[in-house]
């Protein structure tokens, strides 16, 4: 009885169903469908459809999507700009301009390669696979400036004198950090070969994580960032990896001599 009033039913329906003609209804109803018998144009009409449908629904999933990540992605440049912002102004507030240029002047720069064979310069090496000498010459030329290596020496030691040493100087920030780095990775694919590490997407707010990937070195002192679909290297200046003093595993050390000078100059 129920199957009969089912079948009573669907078939007084039938005709009203949407897309009734696509799935091979006629004027008797769906008697085909229960009987050993069914329509020949049901199933091949039925998965038309079915593929119809799934190309609409993909199609709108897709531009939800695509202005979802627009959204997000303008929210968390938003985000970034707000923190850095702030971050500024505190350092403006907090830490007035100190001499340290005129601090530095006093350094012995007689012999920029007696660092090189200490324990800090064999060390420095190992971090950036190039010696102490060879970056402060790359300096220079770059710059037209000197550096001491006990400059350098105290960019990665002393927390406060590389705030104000970075703040004050922006070629020291924007320019040595840049030779500092130049040996990292050139593509994601050989950061993982070489055991860098893949940061979250909280620890990559100022880089675009929407579209972007943040490594650092076992050691924290390389970054880079690269594409998420092509894995090659950014190398805008807005998003591009900066080399750490400190690691971000240091907070305190990474936070004064890396993040605050970013927020004064960028990258």
């Amino acid at each position: 009885m129920m199957e009969a009033a089912f079948s009573t039913s669907v078939n007084s329906n039938a005709g009203n169903l949407p897309f009734a003609d696509a799935l091979g209804f006629t004027e008797n109803g769906m008697d085909g469908i229960f009987q050993s018998t069914a329509p020949s144009g049901f199933f091949s009409g039925f998965g038309n459809l079915l593929n119809d449908v799934s190309d609409i629904v993909g199609g709108i999933t897709d531009a939800i999507g695509d202005a979802a990540d627009a959204v997000a992605g303008e929210a968390i440049d938003g985000v970034a700009s707000g923190l850095n912002g702030a971050t500024k102004a505190w350092v403006e507030a907090n830490y007035p301009e100190t001499d340290t240029l005129e601090l530095r002047k006093t350094f012995d720069k007689s012999n920029i390669t007696a660092e090189d064979s200490t324990e800090f310069g064999k060390r420095f090496e190992t971090i950036t696979d190039m010696k102490v000498s060879q970056s402060i010459s790359l300096y220079k030329a770059e710059t037209g400036s000197d550096l001491s290596p006990e400059t350098v020496k105290r960019l990665f030691s002393d927390k406060d004198f590389a705030r104000d040493a970075l703040i004050q100087d922006k070629n020291l920030h924007t320019v040595y950090r840049d030779i500092l780095n130049t040996n990292a990775p050139a593509t994601e694919a050989e950061a993982q070969e070489r055991g860098f590490t893949k940061l979250s997407f909280g620890k990559s707010l100022y880089h675009n994580p929407m579209d972007n990937n943040k490594y650092v070195s076992p050691d924290g002192h390389l970054e880079m960032v690269y594409n998420k679909d092509t894995g090659a290297r950014v190398d805008s200046v807005e998003y591009k990896g900066t080399f750490n003093f400190f690691g971000p595993d240091n907070t305190s050390e990474h936070i004064h001599a890396d993040v605050y000078p970013y927020a004064v100059w960028g990258n």
